[in-house]
């Protein structure tokens, strides 16, 4: 087997004797070769538990900070680790990546994992590979494993909630028939945390269907519920929706305010840029900063679809704002 390289072997040999390591050291357990990555399987459990835990929280760290720096072997060792703490840790790793090893590691967590939080966390993290399935953009078999494990998840009633409903996010936006039912099921359950799934589910569908539902939810008591049903109508990018959530501007909750902002910002078009300039003429300094981000997104063509230099008069009918044309027909 050929030797690793003289900087992962001073690397691990620090972790083992519970030194500390430098920046540096950290980019030798980056884009390991497989003979490395056998290397450090071969080193790992040497590493005092600890130091692995300690390890793997600021490579997670560094993962989703530095999306240059590919960690993907070293999440790959330490999706093993007896520590759930470690394992929760290597899912934060491995989300970050596209490699197809990545989404092996993933659907073998949520399937197999003992603890709910790694399966919860593997659940999520499967999101973007679910749209790629979806989109026949990996091969059958992978395809198959993640949209397989997916659902055998989100039916499975003895599975920790948790896990369910991350399940159910994860997999909402692939074109299945049965998805709108299950989300409906989802969205009546006893469970809080199922229902809560539902609504955010909705977005993630990209059916305009949900409507109704998420302009229930608008008007919760609970402000999760609002956020997640606020957030999902920015998701599906419905023009005539706006109004209903700049409405949304002045909810009690700073939170809900943040995320009608990012709606906002998402759906776009010379009504949007109108409540957000109007808002950021009095806003909190607190706000400043997503109103800004939100302001570049909803001018922008690139994003929207909008041409805000070639704006018509628009007249609303409903709830939602219903679009007509000088006909009366809507579009």
């Amino acid at each position: 087997m050929t030797s690793p390289a003289p900087e992962l072997s001073a690397c691990v040999e620090a972790l083992k004797n519970n030194l500390p390591i430098s920046g540096q050291s950290f980019e030798a357990l980056t884009d390991l070769r497989r003979d490395e990555q056998q290397y450090l399987v071969g080193e790992w459990s040497a590493i005092p538990p600890h130091v692995r835990a300690d390890l793997m929280e600021r490579v997670a760290e560094l993962a989703i900070l530095d999306v240059s720096s590919d960690f993907t072997a070293l999440g790959s060792v330490a999706i093993t680790d007896d520590q759930p703490l470690v394992r929760r840790s290597a899912v934060t790793v491995l989300a970050e990546s596209m490699e197809w090893r990545a989404g092996d590691r993933l659907v073998h967590a949520l399937r197999d994992d003992e603890d709910p939080l790694v399966r919860t966390a593997a659940a999520a993290a499967l999101e973007e590979w679910a749209i790629l399935a979806d989109c026949d953009m990996l091969d059958e078999e992978q395809a198959n494993d993640v949209i397989s494990v997916l659902r055998a998840a989100v039916f499975d009633l003895e599975a920790p909630v948790e896990v369910r409903a991350a399940a159910l996010v994860s997999i909402s936006g692939v074109s299945a028939d049965w998805i709108e039912p299950l989300i409906t099921d989802f969205y009546y359950d006893e469970e809080r945390l199922l229902r809560l799934a539902a609504v955010t589910a909705m977005g993630s569908s990209g059916l305009e269907t949900w409507l109704d539902y998420l302009d229930e939810q608008l008007q919760s008591v609970d402000a999760e519920f609002r956020l997640a049903a606020v957030t999902s109508v920015g998701e599906l990018c419905i023009p005539s929706t706006v109004e209903a959530v700049a409405a949304m501007l002045e909810d009690e909750d700073e939170d809900v305010v943040v995320g009608a902002i990012a709606a906002l910002g998402e759906i776009g078009g010379p009504l949007a840029v109108e409540y957000l300039n109007a808002f950021l003429e009095d806003a909190e300094p607190e706000f400043i900063d997503a109103v800004e981000t939100a302001l570049e997104y909803a001018s922008d063509p690139a994003f929207t679809g909008f041409d805000l230099s070639e704006t018509e008069e628009r007249s609303s009918d409903s709830r939602w704002g219903l679009v007509v044309d000088e006909d009366g027909d809507d579009f």
